[in-house]
């Protein structure tokens, strides 16, 4: 089931940016997930991962903030790119 979260960062052409996504997969060390922002591998970036399968506001929702480093950047079909990203740190909120 994908996981929607929040990623936030600095893309290849220095731009600021905050970007809603579905994740493909995420495990103890980090997470796969498509962007529409091209980064580079080694760049820093902030995410907020809600533990829910569908989006709802009445109830509350288990959230993980995370920071890490992206590993590796591949080209994926419609402008995408996929990011591996591993976790430099983790809290849940």
């Amino acid at each position: 089931m994908p996981f929607i979260a929040k990623v936030q960062g600095v893309d290849i052409s220095g731009t600021e940016f905050g970007v809603y996504t579905l994740l493909d997969n995420i495990s103890a060390t980090g997470l796969y997930m498509k962007l529409s922002r091209e980064v580079e591998s080694g760049s820093k970036l902030f995410s907020i991962v809600r533990l829910a399968t569908h989006w709802t506001k009445q109830e509350p929702v288990a959230r993980i903030a995370v920071r890490g480093v992206v590993l590796r950047v591949e080209a994926e079909k419609f402008g995408l790119c996929g990011i591996a990203l591993r976790f430099t740190s983790h809290r849940f909120l």
